[in-house]
């Protein structure tokens, strides 16, 4: 009982006590205190309220069961009870017999000793009904309240492993980014070695083609000054039957110099967009593994429902 009669801040029995929506109770001086400007927040559930006006009138209510748990406590309002309603003289509100009579606290008509007795066990009774529905409601709470703590606390170490898997895969994404780079790498790598050879093979035909052109220009040089007709002629006979057999070899060399056959690599490099998750994405999802009655998650969604806040959903 002492918990539930303490002001929040202050853990003192709560003087004035106030009640915020979210069912936290604080003494009145205590709430002043913590107001920052046009906002409050209670410091057990996180739930802010603002109030314009900057008064925690606004935000709040007496709370009715902290007064009536320290009267309980300590038994004041309840001393000088026994006697306290004078005996009078009249009709009795349920048996209608005339006699010395005392009126009812609760609804404040008169009865007499016997219809009073009658009358004190209906609410005896009333009270006793409403004492079971409280403590049912509490047990269902608390075993709510248990039952999501536990799915909580597993699902605490299920996140603990999740860390452990994303650590993981970072370590799997490093090495495949390092094996890529190794692979375009290697691609490049290829293409110069390919590159060079060309440029090793071109060049030899360069060589090639430069003494073909030289021994041709010797040929040429020699007809166009032979003075002798008969050489001359000897000379012409051979070029062209030798003719098609150096044309083709000047082919085919010129062949192996064919641009066409040219390709060139292009790196492209490519960052990921804002929204591409290459570890994975992380979403919520609603939880399934809550196994408490269902009384008790009806009660909890009631209550949900009816205010901004719940401590226990």
């Amino acid at each position: 009982m002492d918990a539930l009669i303490q002001c929040h801040a202050c853990h003192q029995s709560a003087t004035d006590p106030c009640e915020l929506t979210c069912k936290h109770t604080y003494c009145s001086k205590c709430l002043n205190e913590k107001l920052v400007g046009n906002k409050l927040t209670c410091l057990v559930c996180n739930t802010e309220y603002i109030t314009p006006n900057s008064s925690i009138k606004e935000i709040s209510t007496p709370d009715k069961l902290t007064p009536y748990l320290l009267g309980v406590q300590s038994y004041e309002p309840y001393a000088n009870i026994a006697g306290a309603t004078p005996s009078i003289q009249a009709q009795c509100f349920e048996c209608k017999l005339q006699g010395d009579l005392r009126t009812c606290f609760h609804c404040n008509k008169a009865l007499c000793s016997a219809c009073r007795t009658k009358h004190y066990q209906i609410q005896k009774k009333e009270v006793e009904e409403s004492y079971r529905d409280l403590d049912t409601k509490i047990s269902r709470a608390v075993e709510l309240a248990i039952t999501l703590n536990n799915s909580r606390e597993t699902r605490l170490k299920t996140y603990a492993i999740m860390k452990e898997k994303i650590q993981h895969n970072v370590q799997v994404l490093k090495k495949y980014i390092d094996d890529e780079a190794e692979r375009l790498q290697k691609q490049v790598d290829n293409r110069v070695a390919l590159e060079e050879e060309k440029i090793r093979v071109a060049k030899q035909e360069e060589v090639h083609l430069k003494n073909h052109k030289s021994a041709l220009d010797t040929v040429i040089d020699k007809s166009k000054h032979e003075s002798d007709h008969m050489t001359a002629s000897k000379m012409f006979i051979d070029y062209v039957q030798v003719a098609p057999n150096w044309k083709s070899k000047i082919e085919s060399q010129a062949g192996r110099l064919n641009p066409e056959k040219e390709l060139e690599l292009h790196y492209h490099f490519e960052m990921p967009k804002k929204d591409d998750a290459i570890l994975g994405t992380i979403k919520d999802t609603k939880s399934t593994d809550i196994q408490a009655s269902s009384e008790a998650k009806k009660m909890a969604k009631q209550a949900d429902n009816k205010s901004s806040t719940c401590i226990i959903v």
